[in-house]
């Protein structure tokens, strides 16, 4: 099953993948918090479209497998 590819689900992608990198690998609790921090405003703002992305990639990373 194809998948489209939209600049809305590269944009939600690329900020996921930074904020894990930020919480996973930096040693800096500052800046952990600060990840932690803008992705709790992400979800405030727009849970829904939060609730879409994970949806979303759920079902690639289930194709995927």
């Amino acid at each position: 099953m194809g998948s489209v590819v939209t600049a809305d689900s590269m944009y939600w992608r690329g900020l996921t993948l930074i904020l894990t990198c930020c919480v996973q690998a930096m040693d800096d609790v500052q800046i952990k918090s600060a990840a932690v921090d803008i992705f709790c405003y992400i979800v405030e703002f727009s849970p829904v479209t939060v609730r879409e992305f994970m949806v979303r990639e759920a079902r690639q990373q289930d194709d995927v497998s």
